[in-house]
């Protein structure tokens, strides 16, 4: 009887046996992960100086960011050094011819009716024309618009000016335009000074 209850025992108690291994084997599974995170931090913290003094290096190619980055920076400094850049040199500033600036004043003097500034402007044989053409204009309201001159040669003692634009006289309700372009100037130099000395 006693035998019997002995097998009976065994071929119970073995697989009860068998199920109590493979639950302690489970657990030791969970357990497992858990020893590894907590040496884990151990591992990395005895790491951390090694870490700290040698960076690892990264073999990646430089994000979109960071080259957009880079370049916003560049950008931000290039005026700044474009702004302190020396400046090349003088720049050149044009100077104007004193016969055709001597016609110049002449024409602005006959505009405003000026008979004392345009007889100064004139040469000797002159001057009496001049009183005459300023005075002609005393009533026309003339103005002078685009005028540009320009020395276009010489004619024995004379230089020549020619300008372009126009003189432009109302009297009335009557406006008339008076091409420039059609009169070429005389200059000539008289008492040290350039001036207006008829027509070609």
């Amino acid at each position: 009887m006693s035998s019997r209850i002995t097998t009976w025992a065994l071929w119970v108690g073995l697989p009860v046996l068998a199920l109590l291994l493979s639950a302690c084997a489970a657990s030791q599974t969970t357990v497992a992960p858990a020893i590894t995170l907590t040496s884990a931090p151990v591992s990395t913290s005895t790491a951390a100086p090694s870490a700290t003094v040698m960076p690892p290096t990264s073999t990646e190619a430089p994000s979109v960011e960071a080259a957009t980055a880079a370049a916003a920076a560049a950008a931000t400094v290039a005026p700044t050094q474009a702004a302190t850049l020396p400046p090349a040199g003088p720049t050149a500033t044009a100077t104007t011819d004193p016969a055709v600036a001597a016609v110049l004043a002449y024409l602005d003097a006959r505009v405003r009716t000026d008979v004392s500034a345009a007889t100064d402007l004139s040469c000797k044989t002159w001057k009496s024309k001049a009183v005459t053409e300023v005075t002609s204009f005393r009533s026309m309201n003339a103005k002078l618009v685009g005028v540009t001159c320009q020395v276009n040669g010489s004619s024995g003692s004379f230089t020549l000016v020619g300008c372009g634009g126009k003189m432009v006289t109302t009297y009335g309700t009557e406006t008339r335009d008076w091409d420039l372009s059609t009169f070429v100037y005389q200059v000539v130099a008289e008492d040290g000074q350039w001036k207006m000395c008829g027509y070609h």
